[in-house]
C-alpha cells in the first residue's frame, strides 16, 4: 500500500513538473501573475469581430504558453476568458505581430493590461509604448482638470487657466512630434495606423494621406485599412492641401462657369447668400482685396446659397 502511494506521488510530481516546463515550440510565453488560474485567449482582430486562434490556462505561478502562431501579420489581443471583448481598457492587450514571431509577454498589473511588456515582437512593442504615451497623457490631464475643479478663487483660477494651457499645448506639441516619428519610423506597419487615428486629420492631413497610402500598398485585403484608405480619399478634395472638387455653376446671365477654369490663378472660394448679414458686411472686403490683386492673379469664385435669384441679382448689385 505504501509502495502505491509513493508510485501516486511520484506520478503526480512527474506530471506537475512536467505542466511548469516550457513546450519544445511555442508562439508567446507570458507570465500574469494575477490571472493564476484563469483562463486567457489569443485572438486576431477583424471588423466588427475576432477569430480565437489559442487559449491557455494560466498556472499557479502565473505562467501560461500559446501553442498556436498568428496565421497572419495582423492586429490581435490577449484577454482573459470572460472579459469584455468590445472596446480598449485595462482588460485587453493588443498586439500587431505574425507567424514568425516568438513573444514574450509579461503583465504585472492587477489587470490584463494594467503595466506590461513585450518582447519579440517590434511592432507590438511599439504599439504599447504609444499606448503607455497616450495613458499618461491622459492621467495629466485628469490631473490637472481635479485640481483645477479645487481652485475657488477667480484670480487664482484666470492664472491657473493660463498656466494649465500653456502644460497642455506643450505636452500636445510633446505628443505630436511622438506620433509623427512613429508613422515615419514605421511607414508600413499597422501601428502607423493606430498612430495617425491621434492627430487631427484637417491639420495634419498629409499623414493620414501617407499612412492609407503606404498601408494599401501593404495590406490591400485588411479590413481596417480599406477602411481608413476609403475614408481618407473621400475627405482628401476638402482637406487641407487637397484638390478642391469640382464646381460648376451658372452666373447671373445663365452661363455656366467651372471652378476649374480658374487654375493656375490664386482663387479665393467664397460661400454667401443675400440673407446673410456676416456675408454682406465681408462683401466691401472681398471687392477691395479683388481691385487690389486681380492684376497678380486673384480670383474669387462666389458661391451663393440663396433659393431666389431675384434676392441673389439685387445683393450683387447692392454690394457691388
Amino acid at each position: 500500500m505504501r509502495m502505491a502511494t509513493l508510485l501516486i506521488f511520484a506520478a503526480l510530481n512527474t506530471l506537475f513538473s512536467c505542466g511548469n516546463q516550457a513546450p519544445k515550440d511555442y508562439f508567446l510565453k507570458g507570465t500574469f501573475t494575477a490571472g493564476a488560474g484563469k483562463t486567457i485567449l489569443f485572438e486576431k482582430v477583424a471588423v466588427g469581430d475576432a477569430e480565437l486562434i489559442d487559449s491557455a490556462l494560466i498556472d499557479k505561478s502565473g505562467s501560461f504558453y500559446l501553442l498556436k502562431k498568428a496565421t497572419e501579420k495582423n492586429y490581435y489581443r490577449l484577454r482573459l476568458k470572460g472579459t469584455a471583448p468590445q472596446g480598449g481598457g485595462a482588460g485587453l492587450v493588443y498586439l500587431i505581430t505574425g507567424p514568425d514571431e516568438k513573444i514574450t509577454f509579461t503583465s504585472r498589473g492587477e489587470q490584463l493590461a494594467d503595466d506590461y511588456t513585450i518582447e519579440g515582437s517590434a511592432e507590438s512593442e511599439t504599439l504599447n509604448q504609444l499606448s503607455r504615451r497616450l495613458k499618461s497623457s491622459r492621467s495629466l490631464n485628469d490631473s490637472l482638470n481635479m485640481e483645477f475643479q479645487k481652485i475657488t478663487d477667480p484670480s487664482d483660477k484666470a492664472v491657473k487657466a493660463l498656466e494649465f494651457q500653456k502644460l497642455a499645448n506643450s505636452r500636445i506639441q510633446s505628443q505630436t512630434e511622438f506620433i509623427i516619428k512613429i508613422i515615419n519610423d514605421n511607414p508600413h506597419s499597422l501601428v502607423s495606423l493606430e498612430a495617425v487615428g491621434q492627430l487631427d486629420q484637417a491639420m495634419y492631413f498629409q499623414y493620414h494621406q501617407k499612412v492609407a497610402d503606404n498601408l494599401m500598398k501593404t495590406y490591400p485585403d485588411n479590413g481596417f485599412v480599406k477602411n481608413f484608405y476609403s475614408m481618407v480619399k473621400s475627405k482628401g478634395s476638402t482637406a487641407v492641401g487637397g484638390e478642391a472638387p469640382e464646381i460648376d455653376l451658372p452666373d447671373p446671365s445663365g452661363k455656366n462657369i467651372k471652378l476649374s477654369s480658374l487654375r493656375g490663378k490664386y482663387v479665393l472660394i467664397d460661400f454667401w447668400a443675400s440673407w446673410c448679414r456676416p456675408c454682406r458686411m465681408e462683401n466691401p472686403n472681398l471687392v477691395n482685396a479683388y481691385s487690389k490683386y486681380k492684376n497678380k492673379g486673384l480670383e474669387i469664385y462666389a458661391v451663393s446659397l440663396d433659393k431666389e435669384k431675384t434676392a441673389w441679382e439685387q445683393a450683387i448689385a447692392q454690394d457691388n
